[in-house]
C-alpha cells in the first residue's frame, strides 16, 4: 500500500491529467449539449469531461494492476467500467433509447456480479444483522442499477455530482487506507483525482458537463466500493447510502411524485429538489455548495456508523431524514406556489 507521500504524488499527478484532458475535451470534442426548456443552462456545453474521470479511473486499474496479483475480479471490474463507459458515450454523442441503456447498464452490472459481489447481510432496527443469503444477488444488482441511475439523474448542476465524487471518494480513500484493501484505495483515489482535475472546468460557471459516461461510471465505482467494503472487511451495506443519502432522498421523492401523478418517469425534467431551489434564483454554485456541506455531515457520521452494533446503526440516519423532510417540505410548498410543479 503506498504511504502518504506517494498517495499524494499519485493524485496530485492525476489532477493535473484529468484537468489536462478535460481542456482538450472542450477545444476539439464538439459533444454538445444543447439547451432545452428543461436545462439548467443556456449554452451550447460540451458534455464529453466524464472521458476525463474515466481515463483516471483507467489509470487507477493499471496501477491496481501493477501493485497486486492479475486476477480475474479486477479484469471483470475493469470491463463493466468499460462497457458502461461506451454505452454511456453513445448515449452522450447521440440520444438512444431507455432499452439501449437500460441493456448496457444490466451487461455491465452482470460483470461486477461475475466478479463475485454481491450483499451478504443487512443491519436492521431491533433485528440487528441478518443474513440474506441468494437474496443478496439480486439486491446487489437492484443496487448497482440504481445507483448509477441516481447519479445520471443528479447530474444537473454545475459542479453537483463532480463535488460529490471528490468528498464520497475522499471518505471511501480512507477506508481503502484504513483497511488495506489496494482495489478500494486506487479506485477511489483516482475517481477523487479524475473528479478535481475535471471540476476546475466544471464548477460554476461550467465549461464542460461530464454526461452520461462520468456521472453513470461514478456512480458504479462508488456502489461497487461499498460492496467491497462490505464483503470483503464486513463494513454496513448502509454506509453508501448514508455517504449519498442527499443523492438518494431527491431521487426517491422525486421519482414518487412523478410516478404517482402518471407523469413518464425516464423523461427528463425540472422537478428535483435541488433543480426547483434553483429555479427560486439560488445559483448553481450556491445549491451545490449547500449539498457538499451536507456530504461532509452524512460521511462523518457515516465513520461513526460503521463501528456501531448493528441494531443502533438506522439512527445515524434519523438526523438526515428529519432535516430533508422539512427541506422537501419547505421547497416543494414554494414550488407550487410559483406554479414551477404541480
Amino acid at each position: 500500500m503506498p504511504g502518504i507521500l506517494d498517495t499524494f504524488l499519485y493524485g496530485s499527478t492525476l489532477v493535473m491529467v484529468s484537468w489536462m484532458v478535460t481542456v482538450l475535451l472542450i477545444r476539439h470534442v464538439p459533444i454538445l449539449d444543447i439547451p432545452n426548456h428543461r436545462s439548467s443552462h443556456f449554452t451550447a456545453t460540451p458534455r464529453s469531461g466524464g472521458l476525463a474521470i474515466l481515463a483516471s479511473l483507467l489509470t487507477g486499474f493499471v496501477l491496481l494492476l501493477s501493485d497486486t496479483p492479475i486476477d480475474i475480479f479486477i479484469i471483470l471490474l475493469m470491463g463493466s467500467c468499460l462497457v458502461l463507459a461506451f454505452i454511456s458515450l453513445m448515449d452522450d454523442i447521440r440520444e438512444k433509447s431507455v432499452r439501449f441503456k437500460i441493456t448496457g447498464q444490466i451487461l455491465s452490472i452482470s460483470l461486477v456480479l461475475m466478479a463475485g459481489l454481491h450483499i451478504q447481510s443487512l443491519n436492521l432496527p431491533v433485528m440487528g444483522q441478518i443474513s440474506i443469503g441468494m437474496a443478496g444477488m439480486l439486491l446487489a444488482f437492484i443496487w448497482l442499477f440504481g445507483f448509477i441511475n441516481i447519479y445520471n439523474f443528479m447530474d444537473g448542476l454545475d459542479g453537483l455530482i463532480g463535488g460529490h465524487n471528490v468528498l464520497i471518494a475522499a471518505f471511501l480513500l480512507y477506508l481503502g487506507i484504513y483497511f488495506e484493501n489496494h482495489t478500494v484505495y486506487w479506485l477511489n483515489l483516482c475517481l477523487l483525482a479524475g473528479s478535481l482535475g475535471f471540476l476546475f472546468c466544471n464548477f460554476a460557471p461550467a465549461k464542460i458537463f461530464m454526461g452520461d459516461v462520468g456521472s453513470a461510471v461514478s456512480g458504479l465505482i462508488v456502489a461497487v466500493s461499498g460492496l467491497i467494503l462490505h464483503l470483503q472487511h464486513g463494513v454496513t451495506f448502509w454506509l453508501i447510502p448514508l455517504l449519498a443519502f442527499n443523492l438518494l432522498f431527491d431521487t426517491l421523492l422525486t421519482y414518487l411524485r412523478r410516478a404517482v401523478r402518471r407523469e413518464k418517469v425516464t423523461q427528463a425534467h425540472k422537478t428535483h429538489l435541488y433543480q426547483l431551489l434553483h429555479q427560486f434564483g439560488n445559483s448553481h454554485a450556491k445549491v451545490t455548495i449547500g449539498h457538499y456541506v451536507m456530504v461532509v455531515l452524512q460521511g462523518t457520521l457515516g465513520m461513526f456508523m460503521i463501528k456501531a452494533e448493528a441494531h443502533l446503526q438506522w439512527l445515524f440516519f434519523m438526523p438526515f431524514l428529519l432535516f430533508y423532510g422539512v427541506y422537501a417540505g419547505i421547497v416543494l410548498k414554494q414550488a407550487k406556489r410559483l406554479k414551477l410543479i404541480p
